[in-house]
Order: structure tokens, then sequence, then C-alpha cells
């Protein structure tokens, strides 16, 4: 295996160790994606990489396709048959490129052309946003939907199949009977995958370096309390939010020189995947793989609404049950049902947890054909990372 790399990296006088070191950042992505797949020996070549930045980042790649094997999620790459015309149209074409299904294509947005006819879902929906003011969100049942703005801040860092936005940079007082009132100064964020991925989770952010626009040093403190964090206008439960508390008194000019960190984010390694079929005769229906046992205990389809009661329960520890928006109930040709809010569900212990749901045929859709949803039983672990540069905050 060495002497192919060897001899791979002999034909190109300028090596993928040497873009990573210092190559354009669109070299240097290249450069992270086939290291990451040598095994060992890309492992070498990115300890050889001159610059800690990429080769985190290059790092934490590999690493992650070792945890989850067939696992890994790809991210996804598309060409656009439409590049050019309404802006609605061409988000339409890029969901259908990506094989997701919209549930709204109603809007009307301007005409643009768009530079880029191919790259990866963010890359292409960063220029559809900044040129027809549109985003594409993943709504309650698994659904998607083309809405209005880029969806929060343009302000944008693209690392493969994830988005970070920066959102706000917040100044807040906080204060209590055993102690003065104390200032806390941070920057709030949020991260979002691509639709071939889910984030199932995030654990505490790290900041790696921070400078405001004059070059003065900021470092991360501790959290004391998180603020009521940004909320987008049109909902996309694909999306966590996170906080970095930063040194007091940070970026008084409101100006980012840089700000460089990363977040480590759960991901699915195994699920069990659960397709029912709809019975409305009043008789319970009961499946079972993988240790978890599935049952719809009620069933009923009056006037465009369906009611589902639904349990699960693993004889394993440690699993993850979906939450009520990932239960998805699809027609014939694949459309998903639309969950009301009022739906619910409650953990019977760590290892049971029952649903009362509540679904709307809402586009006249056809009759419900199946019922969807998957269990995770593993998880693993990986940092994403995200770069801010010269930033001017609100």
């Amino acid at each position: 295996m060495k002497l192919i790399l060897l001899l791979f990296l002999l034909q190109d006088p300028f090596s993928w160790g040497d873009r990573l070191s210092s190559g354009s950042e669109r070299e240097r992505w290249e450069a992270v994606e086939h290291l990451s797949k040598l095994g060992e020996d890309g492992a070498e070549e990115i300890e050889r990489c001159s610059d800690p930045w990429w080769k985190g980042i290059a790092l934490a790649e590999w690493t992650a396709r070792r945890k989850a094997g067939k696992s890994y999620p790809e991210p996804i790459r598309v060409e656009l048959g439409v590049w050019s015309g309404e802006g609605a149209r061409i988000a339409g074409d890029l969901a259908e490129k990506a094989g997701i299904t919209l549930e709204r294509r109603s809007l009307v947005s301007a005409e643009i052309v768009l530079k880029r006819k191919e790259g990866s879902w963010f890359e292409i929906l960063k220029e559809l946003g900044a040129k027809a003011e549109l985003d594409i969100v993943e709504g309650m049942g698994g659904t998607y939907r083309i809405v209005p703005g880029n969806g929060g801040t343009p302000i944008r860092s693209l690392s493969r199949n994830y988005e970070v936005r920066l959102e706000s940079f917040i100044r807040s007082t906080h204060t209590s009977f055993q102690s003065p009132p104390s200032g806390q100064t941070s920057l709030q964020f949020s991260i979002r995958s691509d639709p071939r991925n889910r984030i199932l989770s995030i654990k505490d952010p790290s900041l790696a370096r921070g400078f405001s626009s004059p070059g003065r040093e900021f470092k991360q403190v501790p959290l004391r309390s998180r603020s009521d964090l940004a909320r987008n206008r049109y909902r996309d439960v694909a999306l966590h939010s996170f906080e970095i508390a930063i040194t007091p008194g940070a970026l008084a000019e409101r100006k980012i020189g840089l700000v460089r960190g990363f977040v480590p984010v759960v991901l699915p390694l195994k699920s069990v995947l659960f397709e029912v079929t709809p019975r409305f005769d009043g008789e319970s229906i009961r499946m079972e793989k993988d240790g978890i046992t599935a049952v719809v205990e009620d069933l009923s389809y009056r006037n465009r609404r369906l009611s589902l009661s639904l349990s699960l329960h693993s004889s394993q520890a440690g699993v993850l049950f979906p939450e009520e928006d990932r239960i998805q109930v699809l027609d014939d040709a694949g459309f998903s049902y639309r969950p009301e809010p009022k739906s619910s569900s409650r953990s019977e212990g760590p290892s049971e947890r029952k649903y009362e749901i509540t679904y709307l045929n809402v586009n006249n859709q056809g009759d419900p054909k199946k019922i969807s949803f998957s269990v995770v039983t593993e998880t693993y672990v990986r940092p994403v990372y995200f770069s801010f540069q010269d930033v001017l905050i609100e």
C-alpha cells in the first residue's frame, strides 16, 4: 500500500500533502477527501501537514471514516439541470437531484443565474440563498420545503456535508441573590447537515482561535447560562444551536477578524428501520426487529386526519427512540402526511416510549400506505470544524 501511495504522489509534483498544507481552500478540501480515504498511509501524509488547522480538519475526517465504516455519509453532490431562471424552479431542481421531496413549490422568486452548475448541496444552496433569497429547510415528518430568505444569517462556514452559521453576537447580564450582576459576551451559532445525513445531538463546542478585527485575541470562557437563541422564522428541524462565551469586553468594535473552532456532533452508526403497512380494522400491529419491538396500538383515519398510538420497546440500553417529527406517514407516491403540533410522546423508563400523533392529509394526497421510522441503536461522535473571517456583527 505504501508503494502505491508513493507512486501516486510521485506522479504529481504538487502532492495531496502539499495541497493540504498550502493549496487554495478548494484544493485543501480535495486533499482532505482524498487523504481520508487512503487508510494508514493517508494518516501519515496528513501528519506531515505544516498547517495545524487543516491537519486537524483532515484527521477528523480520516477518523470519522474509520468510526462510521459503511455508515459514513458521503456529502450530496449534484449537477443541476436548471441553473438559470426563477429561483424557486432552480431550488426545485436542486431538491430533485438530491433525491428529496418538496412539500411546497408555490413561491414566486426572482430570476437569477447561478455561477455554479455542480457542487455540494450546501455550496449550491449558499449561492441560491445569496442570489434568490431562498432556502430549503426540513419540516415536520421528514418533509422539505422552499422558504423565503436565507433561513438566517448569510454568514456561513461550509465543511463538506455540514453548514455552520454565525447567528448573532450577545451581551447579557446575569444576576442572583447570591452574587452581584455580571456580564457575559457570547457568540451564537447553528449547525445542520445535508439531507443525506442526520445530526442526533451536539456536544460542547470549542474555540480554537479568536481575534477581533484590530487583532486583539479573545478566548473561550465558561458559559454561565445559555442565552435565548435566535430562532429562524421558518423552523428547520435539522438545525441545532450552540453558544460560545468569550472574554468579557471582547469585540467592542463589533468586528470579528477570525473565529475558528469545532463542535462535536453525534451521528447514527446503526439503526433499525421499521415500515408498517397500516390497517384500520381495530386490531393492533406488532413488529420485532433486532431487539426492538414496535406496537401500533391504535390507528384511525377519518376526514383526512390519521391518529396513531404507537409504543416502542428495546431489550437493550442506550437506544435512541425517534422524535415525533421523525415518524412518517406516507402515501403510495411517497409524500408525507403533516404531523400536528399537539402530537406528544412520553418515556416509560429508559427502554420504552409511547407516542400519540395526529397527521393531516393537507395536499389531497392518497390514502396512507406506510408508517416509517428508525430506532438508532449505536452512535459515534465526530468534530465539525468552522471558520469565520472578517465579519461585521450586528
